[in-house]
């Protein structure tokens, strides 16, 4: 079932796997090297991801998503790239120390590669003009999604807007 749902996935969505699977590998890597697992919001990050795709393919699945999937992977790949920047920051004072302890320098180095595939996955799959009705674009979309929630609430009259009762 797993091989099934991998071949639905578009390039853009297998990217992202790949970097969330990337993620998972540093977060194993970095236990083994010193015991203790780093970034584990982003492992849960990249784990979260993984259930969405997935759960977006598997059969008999019918889920009333409260965002668009792409925007709810984009929002968490985000955040996984947000910390795994933060930790490459952090992880610049140490990187001569480091290169004693190799395997917590490679768990870093792979967490920080798979942020950056999931990130650029997702965003590139943001993006896909073909998801959109009408192929417009995000900038059209949020105007129109502006404008539907001024219209519920408020009606013109005349020339002034005021709220509806």
């Amino acid at each position: 079932m797993p091989v099934a749902i991998w071949n639905q996935f578009n390039s853009r969505e297998r990217l992202t796997v790949i970097g969330a699977g990337l993620i998972i590998l540093g977060w194993l890597v970095s236990l083994t090297s010193y015991g203790v697992g780093t970034g584990v919001i982003s492992l849960l990050g990249a784990i979260a991801v993984i259930a969405i795709l997935y759960i977006k393919y598997a059969p008999n699945m019918n889920v009333n998503w409260p965002a668009d999937p792409s925007l709810i992977i984009l929002a968490i790949s985000g955040l996984v790239g947000l910390l795994a920047l933060i930790g490459l920051l952090s992880l610049l004072p140490y990187l001569g120390a480091l290169g004693f302890f190799g395997g917590g320098l490679l768990a870093w180095l792979i967490g920080i590669v798979g942020a950056a595939l999931m990130l650029w996955g997702a965003w590139q799959e943001y993006q896909d003009a073909s998801k959109r009705r009408g192929n417009e674009s995000l900038e059209e979309v949020a105007h129109k999604v502006a404008w539907a929630a001024v219209k519920q609430k408020y009606e013109k009259v005349g020339d002034q807007w005021r709220a509806k009762d």
